[in-house]
């Protein structure tokens, strides 16, 4: 498929098992495709091949820059995040990336304590605030992470702060400059992930 985030597997189940109980309702065998040979199950294989495309889908495990490679998805609650940092960590263990760097923002209506126990430690963390006005202050996110890592003993690690988006940007930019084979991710907002978006499109 060309969603690429791994948890696409998981929701890939779901989409072929609303498909199999459609099949069995009036209308579906009315599929047709343009070409004579093709079948309700190759319009439908094809869409989820190309969902992305097809749609205009934007922000889930989506690269949107390879020098250094960048990622950014939209995915904001404890079971969502769960998934895209155990994916990070894996290709961090698995040495597919000599480091990684995430620009992280949040609302402060989500639910920080339940994704501040996701976060992997090995990261190097800048962040930011978007320019919305439910984002959380960064100071606050900040504040909030490096006293949870404390609490729990955790190193406090690699924590940088930027007061906007372009500037979270820039410094990921620098971090990753430090080494050979680095990942930037952009998540934990659908507003940030939009406002990185853009700024990329406009270097």
């Amino acid at each position: 498929m060309d969603l690429r985030g791994a948890y696409q597997r998981k929701n890939l189940r779901t989409v072929l098992a609303a498909v199999d109980i459609l099949s069995g309702l009036p209308g579906y065998a009315a599929l047709r495709a343009e070409g004579p040979d093709s079948t309700a199950a190759d319009i439908i294989g094809d869409a989820l091949v190309h969902t992305a495309a097809r749609t205009g889908f934007h922000g889930r495990w989506e690269c949107i820059g390879t020098s250094p490679k960048t990622i950014t998805d939209i995915g904001h609650n404890p079971a969502a995040l769960k998934e895209n940092f155990a994916q990070l960590k894996g290709m961090l263990d698995r040495r597919e990336i000599s480091d990684l760097v995430i620009v992280y923002a949040v609302m402060a209506d989500k639910d920080l304590d339940g994704i501040m126990p996701l976060m992997p430690v090995e990261a190097a963390w800048v962040f930011t605030s978007p320019a919305i006005r439910r984002a959380m202050p960064v100071g606050e996110l900040v504040s909030r992470v490096r006293a949870y890592r404390r609490e729990t003993g955790l190193d406090l690690g690699r924590i940088f702060e930027a007061g906007t988006v372009e500037d979270a940007l820039a410094v990921a930019g620098q971090l990753a400059a430090e080494s050979p084979e680095p990942l930037i991710f952009i998540g934990g907002s659908t507003y940030l992930v939009s406002e990185a978006a853009a700024i990329k499109l406009q270097l």
